[in-house]
């Protein structure tokens, strides 16, 4: 708040038209810019620069056109300064994982390196086999192999960086994580001091009390029946129900007539057919067609 104490005196200044105090003022502001000027790096410099500039044509706005101008103007400054923050500082971690990094586009630079200088003993290796020189041949292919051992051996280093790069980004996260469940602890602790078992257990005591009152409460206002009058009540619903058995006509005693129904059915046999009933009836029709051939 005390930063921005010169811009609201400038403020102040000019909405009060005083212009020794809008002297004073200004001159404060400009102060205060210059000293952080020398406490911040580049960009905040030109940031501070910008604020600066934006002062002047405040005050030459002043001089020239309507107070409304200036007043824009000193908004703008304030806008400004307040905007100035401290860019993040790099800790040990960072840099750690940043050499790491360099380290890895190193080897990664240096195996190209090798790479082309491998590609390049091929090439001298096929000249000299054409020149029908094997012993220079034999000895470009040698230096092939030493550089392809050597480009293993920088992808060995290159996956031993690459791992280690891992291993601190991940511990970070970890650390991260770490921080937010104890800050999580913390809150917890704090909640529980502010509804403790014995708090909850009163409170919930005490909500049973007021459910209670409230149901004599409605009781009352219901004028809700006693167990004496829910008795007589059911004892005059028995009389009026046996009232009503009364009332209702009697069943008659006297049997009614039934209505007798002479059905005539055949007997049924006494025995069970000595053949079945289908094979009578085939022999039967074989003895109407035979009877015909037999009278010719």
């Amino acid at each position: 708040m005390d930063a921005f104490k010169p811009v609201l005196d400038l403020v102040h200044a000019i909405s009060t038209l005083d212009f020794q105090a809008f002297t004073a003022a200004l001159l404060r502001v400009l102060d205060a810019l210059f000293r952080m000027f020398l406490s911040v790096d580049w960009r905040m410099q030109v940031v501070i620069v910008i604020s600066v500039l934006v002062t002047v044509r405040m005050t030459m706005s002043i001089a020239r056109t309507t107070l409304r101008t200036a007043w824009w103007g000193v908004k703008a400054c304030a806008l400004l300064i307040a905007l100035v923050k401290q860019p993040p500082k790099i800790t040990q971690h960072d840099r750690a994982i940043l050499d790491l990094k360099v380290q890895r586009d190193k080897i990664k630079k240096y195996q190209k390196k090798l790479a082309q200088v491998a590609e390049s003993e091929t090439r001298i290796a096929k000249s000299h086999l054409a020149k029908g020189d094997k012993r220079r041949a034999l000895l470009a292919l040698k230096k092939k192999k030493y550089q392809e051992s050597l480009i293993e051996k920088a992808d060995m280093q290159l996956l031993n960086l690459e791992q280690m790069t891992d291993t601190i980004e991940f511990a970070l996260i970890e650390r991260d994580i770490l921080e937010g469940l104890k800050q999580g602890n913390t809150v917890l602790k704090e909640i529980h001091k502010e509804m403790n078992v014995e708090a909850v257990q009163q409170l919930m005591d005490d909500t049973a009390d007021a459910i209670a009152y409230q149901n004599e409460i409605d009781e009352i206002l219901g004028g809700k029946l006693s167990d004496a009058d829910m008795e007589d009540i059911e004892e005059e619903l028995e009389a009026l129900v046996a009232a009503e058995f009364a009332a209702m006509p009697k069943i008659p005693e006297n049997q009614l007539p039934s209505a007798q129904i002479d059905l005539e059915l055949p007997d049924v046999p006494a025995q069970e057919p000595s053949e079945p009933i289908q094979e009578r009836r085939q022999k039967q029709k074989v003895k109407a067609q035979e009877e015909p051939m037999l009278a010719s």
